[in-house]
C-alpha cells in the first residue's frame, strides 16, 4: 500500500509532517535518485533521501524575468520550458531551478505574439494584483522597425499619443534611432498600441522589442532566456 512522501520522509527524519512538505516542494528530497518536489507523491518501498545540504525554507513563489521571442505565444504554457536550459547564466539569484517554478505563472505586461523583449511571469498573486493596478506607472521602451513616409507633424503626434486606444496616461517619448528604427518610451503601453501610434503617424510596424520594463532592461538576456527576478528588485 503506498505513503505520500511526505509521510515517509517525516518518519525518517524524524520532523513535522509540515516541514517534510516544506523540504519536499523546495526540491531536497530525492525518490530513487530522482528529485519529487510534489509531497502526496506516492511511495511503495522507493528510497527516500534527503540532500546533505536541505534547509528548511518557507515555500516561496516565482517571479521570472523572461527573453520573450517574436512569434510566440507567451500566454500558452509550453511556451517556456520547464526546465533549466534557458536559464541565463549571468542570472545571480542562487535560486535553484524547480519544476513548480513553471506552473500557474501569470504574464504581467504582455507583448504582442510577433513582438520579442522582455516580460514577466509571476507566481505572485500580490505582486499581479498590484502591478495590474500600478500598470500606467511603468514605463516601457521599444525599438520599433517600421517602413513608409511619416505624415506631416508624424513624430509629434506620436508624443501626443495619437491614434492610441484607450489613451496612453502620458506624453511619449520618441526618436528615431535609423532611416527604419524608432525607438519609443511611454508608460500604460498595451498590445496594439504601438502599431497604433505609428499608423497615425503614417507608418507601417514591421518589428517590435521592448528593450525596457519599468527598471528592468532585456540586456543581458538573449531571446528566449529568463532569470529569477529576485526579491529586492524593482520593477
Amino acid at each position: 500500500m503506498s505513503v505520500r512522501l511526505s509521510k515517509v520522509l517525516a518518519a525518517q527524519l524524524p520532523c513535522s509532517r509540515r516541514e517534510a512538505e516544506q523540504y519536499i516542494a523546495n526540491g531536497w528530497v530525492r525518490v530513487n535518485g530522482a528529485v519529487v518536489e510534489w509531497p502526496q507523491h506516492p511511495i511503495d518501498g522507493e528510497r527516500v533521501e534527503l540532500d546533505p545540504d536541505a534547509r528548511l525554507e518557507p515555500v516561496l513563489p516565482a517571479t521570472l524575468v523572461w527573453h520573450k521571442p517574436a512569434d510566440c505565444d507567451a500566454t500558452l504554457p509550453a511556451a517556456l520550458p520547464a526546465d533549466g536550459r534557458a536559464r541565463s547564466a549571468s542570472d545571480p539569484s542562487p535560486q535553484r531551478v524547480l519544476q513548480r517554478h513553471f506552473r500557474h505563472l501569470q504574464l504581467l505586461f504582455p507583448l504582442e505574439t510577433a513582438a520579442s523583449g522582455i516580460v514577466l511571469l509571476t507566481q505572485n498573486a500580490a505582486l499581479a494584483a498590484r502591478l495590474g493596478e500600478d500598470h500606467g506607472r511603468y514605463e516601457q521602451e521599444c525599438i520599433v522597425e517600421v517602413r513608409g513616409d511619416t505624415v506631416a507633424g508624424g513624430l509629434a503626434g506620436i508624443a501626443q499619443g495619437q491614434g492610441a486606444t484607450p489613451p496612453l496616461p502620458s506624453a511619449v517619448k520618441v526618436s528615431w534611432q535609423s532611416e527604419q528604427r524608432l525607438r519609443i518610451a511611454a508608460k500604460g503601453l498595451r498590445p496594439g498600441q504601438l502599431q497604433a501610434l505609428c499608423a497615425a503617424a503614417g507608418l507601417q510596424t514591421v518589428s517590435i522589442r521592448r528593450i525596457r520594463l519599468g527598471r528592468r532592461p532585456v540586456a543581458g538576456l538573449a531571446p528566449g532566456e529568463w532569470r529569477y527576478l529576485g526579491s529586492e528588485e524593482r520593477i
